[in-house]
């Protein structure tokens, strides 16, 4: 089996057999105070199984709650074959007391027969302590504990929490999906990125808004908005172009939000 350097060493796969009904797996995920979750590395067992969907939810301290109540973060999902993966949400997500639930929709037609490509759908477990634990569901409301001595390949990708972001909470009053703009922000995530960093950023009031990208030495190199806006949040991509759409190289750029007397800077990273 494939090892990928700096992660934790994988055991073996665990598939979910597919007999044309729904059937999910769940995995918890620990967020540390001020952070929030913008996706996940996992170790995938067959690059050509396609997972319907991936949500997340805060559920309860006992395990995942109705998968009704989660929100849909990614659809149609790959990886590699038997390798470590990696799948950024749409937007991060944060949790107010600290726990949300991963969980992964496998196939319905498809089932585990062996490991690697062509294998079927499977993720990887690894030594105990080094991964997460996990639940199952054949409805996506009744959960079943799964109990062994390896825990699941999955870890957080976190980010700092801010303004703009999602939040997931057991308090229905307390959770809003997209909150109100308080003060105006600007963020971007993945960062740093490769292909696309997202750019988000939120206005208390409408009004003409230019948002630009800079390189190091203080140079233009693409004018991304320049529009009146309502007030609210926002996202823009940005995949690494100048105005001519030319790819730009590995580095640090800035991206620039201007709105009447509001204005910030967010250092951008780009890798290759």
């Amino acid at each position: 089996m494939a090892q990928e350097t700096n992660f934790p060493l994988v055991d073996g796969v665990m598939g979910l057999q597919g007999d044309g009904g729904g059937s999910w797996l769940a995995i918890a995920m620990d967020l540390p105070e001020g952070f929030a979750l913008e996706g996940f590395l996992w170790y995938n067992n067959d690059q050509l199984v396609v997972f319907p969907s991936v949500a997340v939810g805060t559920g309860h301290e006992s395990g995942p709650g109705l998968l009704e109540e989660m929100i849909v973060v990614n659809e149609q999902v790959t990886g590699s074959s038997s390798a470590w993966s990696t799948t950024v949400f749409d937007q991060p997500i944060g949790a107010s007391l600290g726990r949300l639930y991963l969980v992964m929709e496998f196939p319905a037609s498809d089932s585990f027969t062996f490991e690697g490509e062509g294998g079927g759908p499977a993720v990887g477990y690894c030594t105990a302590g080094l991964g997460t634990s996990g639940w199952i569901s054949g409805d996506g409301e009744f959960w079943m504990p799964l109990e062994q001595e390896s825990d699941f390949a999955f870890l957080p990708m976190l980010v700092p929490f801010d303004e703009g972001m999602a939040v997931k909470s057991l308090d229905p009053d307390e959770e809003q999906d997209l909150p109100p703009v308080t003060r105006p922000y600007l963020a971007a995530f993945p960062n740093p990125f490769n292909p696309v960093a997202k750019i988000r950023f939120g206005l208390t009031r409408p009004g003409e808004v230019q948002l630009d990208i800079y390189d190091i030495r203080g140079a233009r190199i693409a004018r991304l908005i320049d529009e009146s806006m309502d007030a609210g949040h926002h996202m823009v991509p940005w995949s690494g172009t100048d105005h001519t759409g030319r790819r730009v190289a590995s580095g640090t750029y800035v991206a620039r939000m201007v709105s009447g007397d509001v204005s910030f800077n967010q250092k951008l990273m780009l890798i290759k």
